[in-house]
């Protein structure tokens, strides 16, 4: 039930508005926008003058009734004292006339709002992580356009700050971006996490299929799948990470791994290109041989070796399509869903049947959530939990190599660690 002090809210303005976020009229700033006077009747200006009103609004909503209340009590008191002083018409600021044209970016704000209209994926609307994109758009564009020649840089060694023209970097956007968010609020629908039994099953499953195949291909479609998901679960990896999978670095390393004696494990090497970071780069990863519930990654990457050598596969993506393309993981991702389905219906205390597979599952968050679920319960420390989840970046990626480095050196580092970087694959 709604709180009743905050029926009106986003609905109607409060005194001292004004006072906090620049303030002009509909009618105002549909002259500056449009130069010319509202036409009543006219169906474009109708949408547009409800997208004014509603940017002033949340523009002033960006902050609390409390903040304003207090700004405005403050306020009062300057205009008292200056009054008191004689010094009112020369310490108080001018709160208008405004220039007649849109330098606030009201119409760029008219455009976001339209768009937050728009049919949604989640919701019955576009949310506000998607209509901001607007926002972005213009401002590349206006960086490219001639306007945005005229704007100042101002930089120290590597540092620079930009001073801008574009209207929607302005205070009263600022404002209006802010006041929309609280209003509109976010609705995720994160991947759900599944328990490592799952897992565990999925495996079994696979292994009986895999025993069961009459065909090399069919054999082989198994082993990409077994190895993508329990690869992917025992790395954490999310799933646009799993198909970087390269093959040279896992047939050079995989039997040096198989042999380690103190540490036998698979060292999972990923090449491609990675959020956060510039050009290609090289990551290395060991996952264990064998985890503590029984994902048996040595088991089929040995399998899966073999089938690539098979092949005479030296080189490129280990998964790839007929074409000879690197597969996308989202191609794991049915077979995936349909042997999840399989478990809630023969092993119902494993997932619950509440659970819509492949409305809540997927493979581009399950894998790396459930993974790391996994590890906190194992009481994996938070600190051997971020170090495998923040691979990328640079203080935390051991396993990535200097672009002059040999990947055999690089390994030979690897293998210095692997106590320290084996404990979460080892949890699994």
């Amino acid at each position: 039930m709604v709180d009743e002090k905050d029926m009106g809210r986003f609905q109607k303005g409060r005194n001292g508005d004004h006072l906090m976020t620049p303030f002009q009229c509909d009618i105002c700033h549909f002259r500056n926008i449009k130069n010319r006077d509202y036409i009543a009747g006219r169906v474009d200006d109708q949408k547009l003058m409800i997208c004014i009103r509603r940017a002033n609004l949340d523009a002033f909503w960006a902050r609390e009734p409390g903040t304003v209340y207090n700004n405005m009590r403050e306020m009062t008191r300057c205009v008292s004292l200056s009054e008191e002083l004689g010094i009112s018409d020369s310490s108080l600021v001018d709160m208008g006339p405004f220039p007649l044209k849109d330098v606030c970016g009201v119409g760029m704000a008219a455009v976001f709002l339209r768009r937050t209209l728009d049919k949604g994926q989640i919701r019955e609307n576009v949310q506000f992580s998607t209509a901001r994109k607007t926002r972005t758009a213009f401002g590349n564009c206006w960086n490219a356009s001639v306007k945005g020649l005229g704007d100042a840089i101002m930089a120290r060694e590597t540092n620079k700050l930009f001073a801008t023209s574009n209207p929607s970097y302005t205070m009263w956007f600022e404002r209006f971006m802010t006041g929309a968010h609280k209003r509109m609020g976010d609705q995720t629908n994160p991947d759900l996490a599944l328990p490592i039994e799952a897992f565990v099953e999925f495996q079994n499953i696979l292994e009986d299929d895999w025993n069961a195949a009459t065909s090399m291909e069919a054999a082989e479609e198994i082993e990409e799948l077994a190895c993508a998901v329990l690869g992917g679960l025992s790395a954490g990896l999310r799933g646009e990470e799993i198909p970087k999978l390269d093959t040279a670095g896992l047939l050079q390393h995989h039997e040096e791994g198989r042999d380690h004696l103190a540490l036998p494990h698979v060292p999972l090497c990923l090449l491609g290109r990675f959020k956060g970071e510039r050009g290609e780069r090289y990551h290395m990863m060991p996952i264990a041989w064998k985890t503590d519930s029984g994902i048996e990654n040595g088991k089929w990457f040995s399998r899966l070796v073999r089938s690539l050598q098979r092949k005479h596969r030296e080189h490129g993506a280990v998964f790839i399509d007929k074409r000879g393309k690197r597969k996308q993981a989202s191609s794991f991702e049915q077979r995936f869903f349909e042997i999840l389905e399989r478990i809630q219906e023969e092993k119902p205390g494993i997932i619950s049947a509440s659970v819509d597979v492949p409305e809540d599952c997927g493979i581009s968050r399950t894998i790396r959530r459930s993974a790391t679920t996994r590890a906190r319960l194992a009481k994996v420390s938070e600190a051997d939990i971020d170090a495998n989840n923040r691979w990328r970046t640079v203080e935390a990626a051991r396993g990535r190599a200097p672009a002059h480095k040999r990947i055999r050196d690089h390994y030979s580092e690897i293998s210095l660690m692997l106590e320290v970087l084996l404990r979460f694959s080892q949890a699994q």
